[in-house]
């Protein structure tokens, strides 16, 4: 029997996203009650879990079909950019150790890091833009040691905090115009978040002469609405570790530097540029092809909702027939 923390009525208790997952799945006849397992949920911050509303979104669709009805972009034209980190302290995959033992170790570079920024961009027809490297100093190396073993056509800039901000989002700007080459009869549509440094005049009027349409996901919707976020971050952060891994194998004693960094990513995205992982990401945010309708209702379902009566939601939603009282006991208990 599937076992989630406390009673519909203690609404403080109870974990709401395992209860809610196990119902969906339920409901849709992906599990039976009794298939309906515990999993440890994925963080996900007050902020987002209120941002992420159906009126929002819906907003974010409508122009979406506005600017697709008015400009006709086939999926070879529409770009979704986002930015991550990766450390030159890796995070270790997991390991077989004998049953009971408190503590496995595994080496790694140091155990605190220097964050690398890197922009990427990616289209529905599995098309990867070099990425952008922002690498945390004042200055480049004038060898160009820091680029050894980057992805082809990569380009890379200092920033002495190694975040992004408007001048370094113009510098990319213009390498993905150098990419794709848009124009006033073949425009590209590029969605990315409402970063400061996307809105900023030079930037703007830089996409609006060279025919790149800027469309902003609703504030502290990434993890949904971002087709990145959703299919590539994971992966290919999953393979920088299994390079950085290797990395440590190879070279024993000696630790991951800035001038390690280029390669190592140039070896996970190999890995995890794919047209299965590109197509996903943009179906499963409804971007591509066009579903408004791709988030339910238990999407928007959050903590803060006046819905969290989870009985009387499911009730409205399913009906009294579906949700028995004596079904809702079996999958909270």
């Amino acid at each position: 029997m599937p076992k989630f923390k406390g009673r519909i009525s203690d609404r403080g208790k109870w974990d709401e996203n395992k209860m809610k997952e196990a119902v969906k799945n339920v409901m849709e006849g992906k599990l039976s009650v009794r298939q309906a397992a515990d999993r440890t949920p994925e963080s996900t911050s007050i902020a987002r879990a209120v941002g992420f509303n159906k009126p929002q979104v819906s907003r974010f669709f409508g122009q979406l079909n506005h600017l697709q009805e008015k400009y006709k972009f086939p999926p070879s034209r529409i770009y979704n950019t986002d930015e991550t980190g990766v450390s030159n302290v890796h995070k270790n995959d997991k390991v077989i150790s004998i049953k009971g033992k408190k503590q496995v170790g595994k080496l790694t570079s140091a155990e605190r890091g220097r964050n690398i920024t890197l922009t990427f961009a990616m289209n529905v027809t599995g098309h990867f833009i070099p990425p952008l490297f922002i690498f945390p100093r004042k200055k480049m190396d004038k060898n160009g040691r820091l680029m050894i073993g980057a992805p082809p056509d990569s380009i890379a800039t200092p920033q002495e905090s190694g975040w992004m901000n408007g001048e370094v989002f113009f510098q990319w700007l213009q390498h993905f115009k150098q990419h794709v080459q848009p124009t006033e009869t073949n425009p590209v549509l590029l969605i990315l978040d409402g970063h400061a440094s996307h809105k900023e005049l030079a930037v703007i009027k830089y996409a609006r002469n060279h025919h790149i349409h800027m469309l902003s996901t609703p504030p502290h919707t990434t993890h949904k609405l971002q087709p990145l976020d959703r299919t590539f971050f994971k992966p290919f952060k999953s393979a920088f570790a299994t390079a950085s891994s290797a990395w440590m194998r190879r070279n024993p004693a000696a630790r991951i530097t800035d001038y390690d960094i280029a390669a190592l990513v140039d070896e996970a995205f190999s890995r995890a540029a794919r047209l299965d992982i590109a197509q996903n990401g943009f179906k499963c945010t409804g971007i591509y092809p066009f579903n408004p309708e791709i988030f339910t209702d238990i999407d928007f379902f959050t903590i803060n909702d006046d819905r969290c009566d989870a009985r009387s939601f499911f009730q409205r939603k399913y009906g009294q027939s579906v949700l028995s009282s004596t079904f809702f006991a079996s999958a909270l208990h």
